[in-house]
């Protein structure tokens, strides 16, 4: 994935849309760094540039970023299967790519919007073709270049629901949806379970005018 590079003007509009300047944002960088230190089972090298746009992301709120990178970090131990194997190159992100597609669009709206596309990439494919945990371990890695990329004031999601059944919606037993619920603080992981809980809607929907 290739986002386009945040320009000087982008900071500039983002900083006067969350009401900063250059100088907040980098004493919240500050503020974040001495944190971390704080917090032994954090990583102690995060860059500067990490937490700034981790910062932006989060609106410029210095105790959601706090929850937000404790979090986000936190589920990793609990979550295994989404982080082992990330190599793209593995079979796993193959077969995953090859059936369901979550695409961050490379330009920002005029807004400065990130735009996300998901779906499935064609019609026939059975719920039994791919493993919620590697939808799940994408959105992870999605999320990774995101912190350390994106600069953006608001998210836009759009579903494609073409293809989608029931069969789909049975992926999501309690015991993924309780993962989904822990994951609920990761921006990108949010995006995936709206994008989730109106798939199913329209799912039922469809059926019950079909019967």
């Amino acid at each position: 994935m290739a986002l386009i590079s945040s320009t000087g003007d982008i900071f500039d509009r983002v900083y006067k849309e969350f009401e900063l300047d250059e100088q907040q944002v980098k004493d919240a960088v500050v503020k974040l760094k001495h944190w971390v230190t704080k917090q032994p089972h954090l990583p102690q090298n995060q860059d500067d540039e990490y937490l700034k746009r981790l910062f932006l992301q989060c609106k410029g709120r210095m105790e959601i970023s706090k929850s937000v990178l404790d979090m986000y970090y936190t589920v990793r131990g609990k979550i295994p299967e989404a982080m082992s194997n990330r190599d793209p190159f593995l079979p796993w992100f193959k077969t995953i790519s090859d059936l369901v597609y979550v695409v961050p669009l490379p330009h920002l709206t005029e807004d400065l919007c990130r735009v996300t596309i998901l779906g499935l990439t064609k019609k026939g494919i059975t719920a039994n073709q791919f493993e919620i945990h590697d939808l799940i371990k994408m959105g992870f890695m999605l999320q990774d270049i995101r912190y350390r990329e994106d600069c953006i004031i608001a998210d836009i999601c759009i579903v494609d629901t073409y293809g989608a059944t029931t069969g789909h919606a049975s992926k999501f037993t309690l015991p993924v949806l309780k993962k989904f619920e822990i994951l609920a603080l990761v921006f990108i992981i949010i995006i995936i379970i709206i994008i989730i809980i109106i798939i199913i809607i329209i799912i039922i929907i469809s059926c019950i005018i079909t019967c």
